[in-house]
């Protein structure tokens, strides 16, 4: 993958993933069961769908079409720390691994639209960040403080 690209997700990515690494390390299980709502699940399987989507993302890469499914999903755990944080690191190193070999060129089908592999990687990070918005529901629900590198979302 050219420099400037990678260079750009990878700084992208790290910030997003270390304020969900953050979090998550900061939970307590008896937090990660929390749910505000039956149709919101509980605060685990944020991370756990987060991990999933990533796969989905890795996979693209691979192929060039962007599916979002449990096909291939590999995280079989429950709703423990350290088997996600586990799992979230697995992906990352893979996506890594992924970044030094894939060609900027490449092109994404995403549901007969075709997007660059910047665009790509982009919706990654910002998938991620998106979660963060729930996040920060789940936790002012819980009445608790956020990590200390939360401040950067002004938390």
């Amino acid at each position: 993958m050219e420099n400037e690209l990678s260079d750009r997700f990878e700084a992208r990515w790290r910030f997003a993933r270390g304020l969900t690494r953050d979090l998550l390390e900061s939970l307590k299980t008896s937090e990660l069961a929390f749910s505000p709502g039956s149709h919101l699940g509980p605060f685990w399987k944020h991370f756990r769908h987060l991990g999933r989507v990533q796969e989905n993302y890795l996979r693209a890469l691979e192929t060039g079409k962007i599916v979002f499914g449990f096909d291939g999903a590999s995280y079989s755990g429950d709703a423990s720390k350290k088997p996600l944080l586990d799992y979230l690191d697995r992906l990352d190193v893979r996506l890594k691994q992924k970044l030094k070999t894939f060609e900027a060129a490449r092109k994404i089908d995403w549901f007969g639209s075709t997007i660059d592999a910047d665009t790509h990687l982009m919706r990654l990070a910002d998938h991620e960040i998106l979660h963060h918005g729930m996040f920060v529901v789940y936790v002012r629900l819980l009445g608790r403080e956020f990590p200390s590198s939360w401040a950067l979302w002004g938390l």
